[in-house]
């Protein structure tokens, strides 16, 4: 059965085209037995699915069309109806055809409207709660267990902190000296097995270094600058504290307090650097104006000086460099080998289990990026900033991606944001594929209003 609209009624189904599905006649629902014959096309905008009702489509599979776009793929079939996918199509009338084999009785077609998609509804209110259920029967007790194997050993515990330094002993009486041939001895007669030989230097009656038979040197105070050079190289040991701001001492520092334990170093008495720790924090000082600090790997690094690009340096303005030099590799990772950013290693040699990402433009859509500010007085150990932010929220996130969020051993959630750029590319792609059948659509509607 045909149907010839006039021509305004042609073309205004290029913006919304609202013809009624048109019903079989009597005399098809009266045809032979084995006519195939449809009765109705429901069509299901926001499910994506368009159920085909009608008689006699048999059991062998069908082919299903809608304006030549086909075949669609079929989620269920029966002898009087079937479900294909809709695909994404503008509002209007489209032509819908199935078949189960070459014959004209094999065949039918039948035009269906297809509405524009209304505005999302409001959230419904939270229904009541349900009433309490009555308690179950209390169960019989059961039988005695048998009695479990000895569990294991605990961990072992935490190492305690360190005590503190004893006061030096009083220096003890200079022992026999010996000599051998070009050695002399001092300490216990070498003939002997007397133990807990020392040699000590001090001032007063007070030890200011002890060195014992196993070659142990102990240095009760600060080394010098004057007292150790290498090559012009000063050289300054705080094997006890180290606080910073004296300078009539090395760099700037000296032994008392109870700031930091460390080495520093001064070329020429006027560039310093070491390195400096205590219970929370380490520190690098830098002697470089430059670059404060420079990573290199041994073989790219010679003592006459030329060395090349450093594999890791941060400046005086806080910027860092990661990689080798120009057409180099500089790539960032965190602990367990996921990329953060930079230039890493993509090779598809390098690669197995690769598999494309699927659909996740709905998904991302659900993500609601919002400002806010760190909570960073109630968390200082997290070194919070306080500016604004600008981010997600991971639990929102892990109700939609759970893949990009993690969480610490306190349960403290973070989110994968480097994964963000290879799932918008995706998206952007699913985008581009709607666009097209779109376009697609919209050009076959003209071509058949033009015939």
């Amino acid at each position: 059965m045909t149907c010839r609209c006039p021509a305004s009624v042609r073309t205004a189904v290029l913006l919304a085209c609202t013809i009624l599905a048109l019903a079989p006649t009597a005399e098809a629902q009266r045809g032979p037995a084995s006519q195939l014959t449809i009765v109705d096309a429901v069509p299901d905008v926001l499910g994506q699915t368009l159920t085909i009702n009608g008689v006699n489509f048999g059991s062998a599979s069908l082919a299903v069309t809608v304006d030549g776009f086909g075949p669609l793929t079929v989620l269920s079939q029966t002898r009087t109806q079937v479900v294909v996918i809709l695909p994404a199509l503008p509002a209007g009338s489209y032509l819908v055809s199935v078949s189960r084999g070459p014959s004209q009785q094999d065949s039918d077609t039948f035009v269906a409207t297809l509405g524009a998609l209304g505005p999302k509804g409001d959230k419904g209110d939270k229904g009541d709660p349900g009433e309490k259920g009555e308690p179950g029967e209390k169960g019989e007790k059961g039988d005695r267990g048998d009695k479990g194997d000895r569990g294991d050993a605990g961990p072992q515990g935490l190492k305690g902190d360190k005590g503190p330094a004893g006061d030096p002993g009083p220096m003890g009486p200079a022992g026999p000296n010996t000599t051998d041939d070009n050695t002399m001895y001092i300490g216990a007669d070498r003939n002997n097995d007397e133990s807990g030989s020392t040699l000590q230097f001090g001032v007063d009656g007070a030890s200011t270094a002890t060195l014992n038979e196993a070659g142990d040197l102990s240095v009760h105070g600060v080394v010098k600058p004057a007292g150790v050079q290498l090559d012009g190289l000063e050289f300054g040991m705080f094997p006890v504290h180290a606080t910073m701001g004296n300078t009539n001492t090395l760099c700037g520092l000296t032994s008392d307090g109870n700031a930091m334990s460390g080495v520093a170093m001064q070329w020429d008495g006027l560039e310093c650097g070491g390195f400096f720790a205590n219970g929370d924090t380490a520190t690098i000082i830098s002697p470089g104006d430059a670059d404060l600090l420079r990573v290199y790997d041994e073989d790219d690094i010679n003592m006459a000086g030329n060395n090349a690009n450093p594999r890791f340096a941060v400046d005086g303005s806080g910027n860092i460099r990661v990689g080798g030099g120009t057409g180099s590799r500089g790539c960032v990772m965190d602990g367990d080998g996921t990329v953060i950013a930079g230039t890493c290693f993509s090779d598809a040699r390098f690669k197995q289990d690769v598999t494309p990402l699927g659909s996740v433009l709905d998904k991302l859509t659900r993500l609601e990026p919002k400002r806010y500010r760190y909570r960073s007085t109630a968390f200082p150990d997290k070194h919070f900033g306080n500016s604004e932010q600008v981010g997600l929220i991971a639990q929102e996130v892990e109700a939609v991606l759970p893949e990009l969020v993690v969480k610490d051993p306190d349960g403290f959630r973070a989110v994968r944001y480097n994964n963000l750029p290879m799932l918008m590319l995706q998206a952007i792609r699913e985008l581009k594929e709607e666009n097209d059948m779109l376009k697609r659509a919209v050009a076959a509607l003209e071509e058949q209003m033009n015939r």
